[in-house]
C-alpha cells in the first residue's frame, strides 16, 4: 500500500531523516538528545541526590526540586550504588506513626487541615461532626435488639453520640439505666484495630460512669427475649 504524506526522506534527505528518527527514539525511552534541554543535566551534585533521596524524599519531588527528569534521578542513585527502596521497605518516620495511631483511635488530626485553628475552633468543628448523620441500615442483631426493647416498653436511643474522649456513636442507648449495647459483629469486632478500639472505649465508659453490655452476634442470632430481658437484669460489663 502506498504511504499517504510526504516521509522525512522527502523532506529532510536520507541522512536528516536518520538523525530525526533517533532523536525520536531516544524521546520515547524517557531520554533527551538535546543536552541543552533543562531535563538533561549534567551539572547535577550526585551527593545532593543521594542525601535527599536518603532522607525519603521521592523520585517525583527530587525532579521538581532539581528540574531533571525521573530517569535522571535514578540514573544517578544507580551508578553511586545507592539501592532503590520498594515502597514497603521505605522507613515509616515517627511522625507518620503516631498519625496512623491517632486515625484508628478516631482522634481528628487538625494537623492535616488546611490551617491552623484555635482550639475553640477545633470544638465547634467537633460538636458538628457530632450532629452529623450518617443514614444506614441497622444490621439484622441490631434488628433484634431494636424489637427487642420495643417489646419490653423500654425507652431507648438508637445511634446516639457518646461523649468521652474518643466519643463514638453508639448502637443503642438507655437513658433510665445510663446504659449502652453493642451488638459486636464477628467479622469487624474480630479485626485487630476494631478490638483495640473497643478496649479503650470500655475503659473510657467505665471511668464516664456509663453501664455497658456488649452482644456478640453468635449470642444475639441465639437469644430469645426472655434471654434478653434476663442479660438486661443480669447486671452489666464496663
Amino acid at each position: 500500500m502506498e504511504k499517504k504524506g510526504k516521509t522525512y526522506e522527502t523532506l529532510y534527505g536520507t541522512q536528516r531523516a536518520k538523525e530525526l528518527r533517533k532523536k525520536l527514539s531516544k524521546a520515547h525511552k524517557g531520554l533527551q538528545a538535546n543536552e541543552k534541554h533543562p531535563l538533561f543535566r549534567k551539572d547535577l551534585d550526585n551527593s545532593e541526590i543521594i542525601k535527599l533521596y536518603l532522607e525519603h524524599k521521592s523520585f517525583k519531588y527530587l525532579a521538581k526540586l532539581l528540574n531533571c527528569s525521573y530517569t535522571t534521578i535514578k540514573d544517578r542513585l544507580i551508578k553511586e550504588g545507592v539501592p532503590i527502596f520498594k515502597l514497603n521497605e521505605i522507613p515509616i518516620r515517627e511522625e507518620t506513626k503516631i498519625k496512623q495511631r491517632n486515625a484508628k483511635l478516631g482522634k481528628i488530626n487538625f494537623s492535616r487541615l488546611g490551617k491552623k485553628h484555635s482550639e475553640e475552633t477545633k470544638q465547634l468543628i467537633k460538636r458538628k461532626l457530632k450532629q452529623v448523620k450518617i443514614s444506614r441500615k441497622n444490621t439484622s442483631i441490631e434488628r433484634r435488639i431494636n424489637d427487642y426493647l420495643t417489646e419490653l416498653d423500654i425507652n431507648f436511643i438508637p445511634q446516639k453520640y457518646i461523649e468521652i474522649e474518643h466519643g463514638f456513636k453508639c448502637d443503642f442507648f438507655v437513658p433510665g439505666m445510663n446504659l449502652i449495647i453493642e451488638c459486636d459483629g464477628t467479622y469487624w469486632h474480630n479485626l485487630s484495630a476494631q478490638k483495640e478500639k473497643d478496649k479503650i472505649h470500655n475503659w473510657e465508659l467505665f471511668h464516664a460512669g456509663y453501664n455497658l453490655i456488649r452482644l456478640e452476634e453468635k449470642e444475639i442470632k441465639s437469644m430469645s427475649l426472655e434471654g434478653f430481658n434476663q442479660r438486661l437484669d443480669g447486671g452489666y460489663c464496663g
